[in-house]
């Protein structure tokens, strides 16, 4: 068993940073983000906000021959073509009050916001034996979704002895 004991920074007074990532391929991707912590005697308030935006691509070309005893007897060509484009927000407020040395009540709220769609483009053609068209459809479709989580999260934590037990 092994017991890893983070100690908490004490140091009174204010703290922050910020944060980004830029990345290009196709298309632009970033993260950014801020978090503070302001602490004083009895009391430590804390946050943080972080936003992401992307878009993935995915080409996919799929080629199918089916064959009879050797002989090719038609095939099936797919194209699929999607576009995947994603926004986040994530945000944690958090609050911790200093009753006693040994006693810390505090309250976290937390949430993320997803906002995220696809556009997919599929062509496929049906072939006979010797590779000519024989039927050609398309499908296309645009979703958007919205994944909104929100949490709350109260805590209590009393050092029983000096043990370090809670």
């Amino acid at each position: 068993i092994i017991n890893i004991v983070m100690k908490k920074d004490k140091r009174l007074g204010t703290n922050g940073s910020i944060n980004t990532t830029l990345g290009q391929g196709i298309y632009f991707r970033n993260n950014s983000g801020i978090n503070f912590n302001h602490r004083e005697k009895k009391f430590n308030v804390f946050g943080s906000y972080n936003y992401g935006t992307r878009t993935a691509l995915n080409d996919l070309t799929i080629n199918r021959s089916f064959f009879d005893n050797g002989q090719r007897t038609g095939g099936l060509d797919l194209f699929n073509h999607m576009v995947y484009p994603v926004d986040n927000h994530s945000a944690r407020l958090g609050f911790d009050y200093f009753a006693s040395s040994k006693t810390i009540i505090g309250i976290l709220f937390n949430g993320l916001l997803n906002n995220q769609g696809k556009t997919v483009d599929n062509n496929s053609t049906i072939t006979d034996a010797n590779g000519a068209p024989l039927s050609r459809f398309t499908t296309n479709s645009i979703t958007k979704d919205k994944l909104d989580h929100y949490g709350i999260n109260f805590n209590f934590k009393h050092t029983i002895d000096k043990k370090g037990q809670e």
